[in-house]
């Protein structure tokens, strides 16, 4: 009675808890007897087994699992480490207890001193992922599962400090890989500075800015063609994050940081890069021309009294943007192109040319959209 008394106290519901609880007691076993083994598929079964059991657990049993899941990352066979990496991915979207917050981020850190190169690759992509997901871990409800993600919360928010010291901690990983050693390293931080952003927020944005101004200027040039992959997707990040923001200059000061950049690598000795750069040029056209001409969304509405207009401030800030805009457009990309179109490589002037052709069709991305939606739902609210 007092076993039945004190399960009852543990775990709330005594016939359906325990019984998860020695089901997982059960699984637990089985785990360790594989993580213990010689085999190496053995060990990388045993890893993969995580995420089926950690929603199942509680917590005193999620620590036994950590502990399986933190030997597999210091495995001496890479291949089980790097399923624990994509383990590590899964477990990140299943964790709503702050508790395991410390841990997740621990990991991140290991897999950034991993001595090989596709672990440590993998570390980023782990990073932006941790910081899409585990601001979950403070909210304390997982009835949305991974798509209840949240970014930076107000100061007033109480959980402000918590988020903004785990996104302390995961940023200095991307900055640390962006300067390994392997270009391989390198080249993964360079294809998802967007995803980054994206994770992280408004708040982070000139830093990733920096970074990704570094790696344009890598010593290799496939990291430097990735960057100028990424250059668009990350300015399409950061126009998308400042619907909302208190900052709406920042969608022009990525332009302004990263525009001097690309002209220097029309010079660029690798063909590969300046056709990148010319890839870039073109969906950089297609997304500002499709942002100017939405400009008369944000055209101040009439004034009751039918004289002049009523302007806001954030309007003020969102027009005068635009007209940036249509200068980062008339006065360098257009240019920019043009010079491509010249180029002595064919395979430089093919890219240049399709990417002419794509902006002319008008293929506008989804932001116009979202700042439409955006400035239709702050009128409802009003």
């Amino acid at each position: 009675a007092e076993e039945k008394k004190a399960n009852e106290d543990i775990y709330g519901d005594a016939a359906s808890s325990a019984h998860h609880a020695h089901a997982g007691n059960r699984f637990l076993a089985v785990v360790h007897r594989l993580a213990a083994s010689r085999s190496t598929s053995a060990r990388v079964t045993a890893c993969s087994l995580g995420p089926v059991l950690w929603a199942h657990l509680d917590f005193p049993h999620q620590l036994q699992l950590r502990g399986v899941i933190t030997r597999a990352l210091h495995d001496v066979e890479v291949i089980v480490r790097k399923s624990t990496a994509t383990v590590l991915h899964e477990i990140a979207e299943l964790v709503f207890d702050s508790r395991s917050v410390p841990w997740l981020v621990l990991m991140c850190e290991r897999a950034m001193t991993d001595p090989e190169p596709q672990l440590r690759a993998a570390a980023m992509t782990l990073t932006w992922h941790l910081a899409e997901h585990l601001p979950n871990a403070f909210l304390g409800d997982a009835s949305k599962g991974s798509r209840a993600l949240r970014r930076l919360p107000p100061r007033s928010d109480p959980t402000f400090a918590e988020v903004y010291l785990l996104q302390c901690k995961l940023l200095p990983v991307a900055t640390r890989l962006a300067e390994d050693r392997a270009p391989a390293v390198r080249l993964a931080v360079a294809a998802q500075c967007d995803r980054l952003c994206n994770a992280l927020g408004d708040h982070w944005f000139n830093i990733i800015i920096d970074l990704l101004q570094a790696l344009l200027g890598d010593t290799d040039e496939r990291v430097r063609g990735e960057a100028m992959l990424c250059m668009p997707r990350l300015v399409d990040s950061v126009l998308s994050g400042t619907l909302s923001s208190s900052n709406p200059s920042a969608s022009t000061n990525v332009l302004d940081s990263l525009l001097p950049l690309a002209i220097k690598l029309l010079k660029d000795p690798s063909t590969n890069v300046r056709v990148s750069l010319a890839t870039a040029c073109g969906e950089l056209l297609t997304l500002l021309v499709g942002l100017t001409s939405q400009e008369e969304i944000f055209q101040p509405p009439p004034s009751p009294g039918g004289s002049g207009s009523v302007e806001s401030s954030s309007d003020s800030d969102l027009l005068s943007g635009l007209r940036q805009h249509k200068r980062h457009i008339d006065e360098t990309l257009i240019p920019l192109v043009q010079r491509l179109l010249h180029d002595t490589d064919p395979e430089v002037t093919s890219a240049a040319l399709r990417a002419v052709t794509n902006a002319s069709r008008g293929n506008v991305r989804e932001i116009s959209t979202k700042r439409s939606f955006g400035r239709s739902h702050s009128v409802d609210m009003d």
